[in-house]
């Protein structure tokens, strides 16, 4: 009876996480829909910020990566971990394997950009179709520009 109680409550712990992941999905899409959206992947992961001398590593985690009209963005599905990269700061956009000394199995689509104080940071991300991101970016980056 004892195994039984514990399979029960394990079964109901991953029921209630799974509902609770759902329920941050469908918030986080919400808050999208009163934008633009050009790209949205629903299983994108940010694979690290570099931010010159200062690695942020808590930004790494699953969440969900949106291209809008005037942003790439990106917010964790567990805390309130958030990116807002505005396009006109955009200075690169490259595939890799390696970020910050760190390797990846899978393409790494690596976002480079200027924060306000001038300064160029990075932001990784995988789990996204590379080729398919950086092409819908630079569309929207020269539409911007336009």
């Amino acid at each position: 009876m004892g195994v039984e109680w514990i399979a029960i409550t394990v079964a109901m712990a991953i029921g209630v996480i799974f509902l609770l992941g759902i329920a941050r999905i469908v918030q986080l899409r919400q808050r999208f829909a009163r934008e633009s959206i050009i790209r949205l992947a629903y299983a994108g992961s940010c694979f690290g910020v570099d931010s010159g001398t200062d690695s942020v590593k808590s930004w790494s985690g699953a969440g969900i990566f949106v291209l809008t009209t005037a942003s790439i963005q990106f917010k964790r599905y567990v805390g309130n971990g958030s990116l807002d990269i505005p396009l006109s700061t955009l200075i690169g956009i490259d595939e890799a394997h390696t970020f910050k000394a760190m390797v990846s199995l899978s393409r790494l689509l690596i976002i480079t950009y200027r924060e306000a104080d001038g300064s160029l940071s990075a932001a990784a991300f995988t789990n996204v179709d590379c080729a398919a991101w950086m092409e819908a970016i630079q569309r929207q980056r020269q539409a911007i520009l336009l």
